[in-house]
């Protein structure tokens, strides 16, 4: 499941990071470092501002909407509206008093009011994400952010060509956050009504998500410092050649790594709120198996092939400097990363996101300590290295605090041979590095992949071979079964909102064959407590009681072509049977009566 949803995210997100990859190209070549210096600094300041203010919104979403869409969600959404615009409008205020009273950071220059405009967009563009990341919509998700990636683009472009520097980069995304979002309020938000919002949801929010809020205003006060401290010694230049390779690594290295989180957080949350701790960690170890098989092959693919990749991406301003610094993000890159989609799981899965503070607390210090001596004699330079000593503290103190959390479990043997696997790539591209340009560039990357693949099916890393083996299978028997008949099948049951009988329900709309049965659930009223396949129609009666469903379970059969009905708990049968018999149907019948939730099955043709 979690492979499956990564991988639709791998295009949601893949997308996007295509068109983030041009930008950099296109900016580098025509901006300045100094301009992209200037910019990096604001959208620093911005991105800062925006963890703080509405990262626990955010965090709230993802962990308590599974549990309030059953029958509650109007509640739920309208208390994190009305809370942004709370928000919203003290930041606001807070800005106005800046802009009047002339206040200005030493070093660096900010436009109150673009900085309002930036933040207030990437709040609100963040937040619709993660509610469709919660409701497991990772298609809209991916449209969401390629049309985002693509007006911030075009827009900019448009701007720089019209010589407004490196506002039009701010104004770009400004845009880009809020028109995407114009077409998607009615689905997510209405109904609006002040009288839903309650103040307990409020406070709850609050507790859970403001710890994990400070952590990441300090994880990304950790992001940026650097920028910060490179633009206060004078070295603006630097800031931009500084900031573009970091960013180049969060679009190739870290999207990767979020990717795998954005597939597995909503599933490890479902499994541990509906099946228990066990199941919940069976989930994670495949996260984490994932996790290092993409980031290990991609990190050391940047470290070895840096001078190539610099030479190509960035503009001949920024190449000299960024193949050196490069391979010291790529390091710092993948234990952040590590740190960030597996330890802190620790944290959040045992509502101890008081904690995760800590850690963040050492490397924010160790940063700052490290920056404002390292800077200063090393330059850009000083900065990578200050980023990677913040990383390295980062996660050794959070190791020592999770053991008493949430006991995290580790693949070891899995990772051990994904680890064997990237040794043998990066074997069989070292003779070919020296080569440059875009072919030689496909072909290191061709030749990296192709050895790597093949040491995980020699090592049989996660099973590899079985799950091979079942694939080829299934599109042999998927041949196979084009030219029959696909027989239409409806499951009755009154609910899906908790029980044995309705568990019994989901295994079998989870263990039928789609290939050869067009799958319909009939039920009562709206919700659902299972995870039900995303291509199985569910058809809603909306009745209050079986009694008044029997009409409405007749005008089902006479409408829909039912060559099997299936039933599960006495009441049910009774209005099945009576169903059928009004409406005349040779539809055939299967009456269940079992709510043992443990039911495993397996059909066959």
């Amino acid at each position: 499941m979690i492979l499956k949803h990564s991988f639709v995210y791998l295009i949601s997100k893949g997308l996007p990071g295509i068109i983030s990859f041009i930008s950099v190209f296109v900016y580098t070549r025509v901006l300045l470092p100094e301009d992209y210096g200037k910019y990096a600094v604001v959208l620093a300041i911005s991105g800062l501002l925006n963890s703080f203010l509405f990262q626990w919104l955010r965090a709230g979403v993802l962990r308590f909407l599974p549990k309030f869409k059953k029958d509650n969600r109007d509640v739920f959404i309208n208390t994190i509206f009305f809370s942004f615009i709370l928000i919203s409008t003290v930041i606001g205020l807070f800005c106005f008093l800046i802009w009047i009273s002339k206040l200005r950071i030493p070093g660096i220059e900010v436009n109150t009011l673009i900085v309002f405009l930036v933040v207030l967009s990437m709040g609100w563009f963040d937040l619709n994400l993660e509610i469709l990341r919660s409701e497991l919509s990772p298609k809209l998700y991916g449209k969401l952010s390629l049309a985002k990636a693509l007006l911030t683009l075009v827009i900019s472009v448009l701007l720089i060509k019209l010589g407004l520097g490196y506002i039009s980069l701010m104004l770009g995304v400004i845009i880009g956050n809020i028109i995407p979002l114009c077409f998607l309020f009615n689905k997510l938000w209405l109904p609006i009504n002040i009288e839903f919002f309650r103040i307990d949801i409020f406070f709850e929010l609050l507790r859970y998500g403001f710890p994990l809020a400070i952590t990441f205003a300090l994880s990304y006060l950790i992001y940026s410092s650097s920028r910060f401290l490179l633009n206060y010694f004078g070295e603006t230049a630097n800031t931009g050649i500084y900031s573009v390779t970091y960013d180049f690594t969060q679009q190739t290295l870290l999207l990767l790594m979020m990717i795998v989180n954005l597939a597995s957080y909503p599933l490890i949350i479902r499994s541990l709120e509906n099946e228990g701790i066990e199941s919940a960690k069976k989930k994670i170890e495949e996260n984490t198996v994932i996790l290092f098989l993409v980031s290990l092959p991609a990190a050391l693919g940047l470290i070895m092939l840096s001078s190539n990749i610099c030479n190509i991406v960035f503009g001949i301003e920024y190449r000299q400097m960024a193949s050196k610094i490069l391979p010291i993000i790529s390091v710092a890159g993948l234990i952040y990363g590590f740190k960030m989609y597996y330890i802190d799981l620790s944290f959040q899965l045992g509502k101890c996101t008081n904690l995760q503070i800590i850690p963040v607390i050492i490397a924010a210090l160790a940063n700052i300590l490290a920056s404002f001596i390292l800077i200063p004699k090393y330059g850009i330079f000083g900065a990578a290295y200050s980023a990677l000593i913040s990383y390295i503290f980062s996660i050794v103190s959070s190791m020592f605090i999770v053991k008493r959390v949430f006991p995290l479990p580790f693949p070891k043997y899995e990772v051990i041979k994904i680890i064997i696997s990237a040794i043998f790539m990066c074997i069989a591209i070292y003779p070919i590095i020296h080569y440059k340009g875009l072919e030689a560039l496909f072909m290191q990357i061709l030749v990296g992949i192709i050895v790597y693949l093949l040491f995980l099916y020699i090592l049989n890393v996660d099973d590899i071979r079985l799950k091979i083996s079942k694939l080829i299978n299934k599109k042999g028997l998927a041949k196979r079964r084009i030219l029959m008949k696909k027989y239409n099948i409806a499951m009755f049951i009154p609910s899906m909102t908790g029980g044995g009988a309705e568990r019994v329900v989901a295994n079998l709309l989870n263990y039928l064959d789609k290939d050869r049965y067009n799958l319909t659930l009939i039920v009562l009223k709206h919700g659902l407590s299972y995870d039900i396949p995303s291509d199985v129609n569910i058809k809603v009666l909306k009745a209050n009681s079986l009694k008044t469903a029997l009409p409405k379970l007749v005008k089902c059969f006479k409408q829909m072509n039912i060559d099997l009905l299936i039933s599960n708990m006495s009441l049910t049968n009774i209005v099945s049977i009576v169903a059928r018999s009004l409406c005349q149907k040779a539809s055939r019948l299967l009456l269940l009566n079992i709510v043992h939730h443990q039911l495993n099955i397996k059909m066959r043709g």
